[in-house]
């Protein structure tokens, strides 16, 4: 069975149906939250512990940021398998980046903010999040560009 984990302003939530995974879908991308939100497909949740010594995730992610008022979101995908010293990490692309789009953070607390060209109108985003659930794999449904490590 698939588990969608999410970590939704630094809370995991998992979800195991259509309905639930829906559910996740729709609280990362049309409600405002301060921190990036994560997403992992796999065979069981993700967990970790507060010590640190249990720390369960697949060998991909994908981030995203929204700003669900003004319609717009970026998304980031890594993929460590079998390089985690280097790893595949692409952020979305927008071809025609939008002239004044809000700045859509990465990573809030350092403040990093995605590039301009990964910026894409909300729907994009929520369909690209939704094949992520589906397949587990980075989304075809849009272009992607190649990310930083960070």
């Amino acid at each position: 069975m698939t588990v969608v984990t999410a970590i939704i302003d630094n809370q995991h939530r998992y979800a195991r149906t259509g309905e639930e995974v829906n559910s996740l879908i729709l609280t990362a991308v049309a409600e405002p939250h301060d921190w990036a939100t994560l997403f992992y497909v796999w065979d069981r949740p993700c967990r970790e512990s507060d010590d640190g010594s249990l720390h369960e995730y697949p060998t991909n992610q994908l981030r995203l940021d929204t700003e669900p008022d003004a319609g717009w979101g970026a998304l980031n995908y890594v993929d460590t398998a079998g390089r985690p010293d280097a790893p595949g990490v692409w952020n979305s692309l927008n071809p025609e980046p939008p002239r004044f789009a809000p700045t859509i953070w990465f990573d809030p607390g350092t403040p990093t903010a995605f590039p301009e060209s990964a910026v894409l109108p909300i729907e994009r985003v929520r369909a690209a999040l939704t094949e992520f659930c589906r397949t587990g794999k980075r989304p075809t449904c849009i272009q992607w560009q190649d990310g930083r490590w960070f």
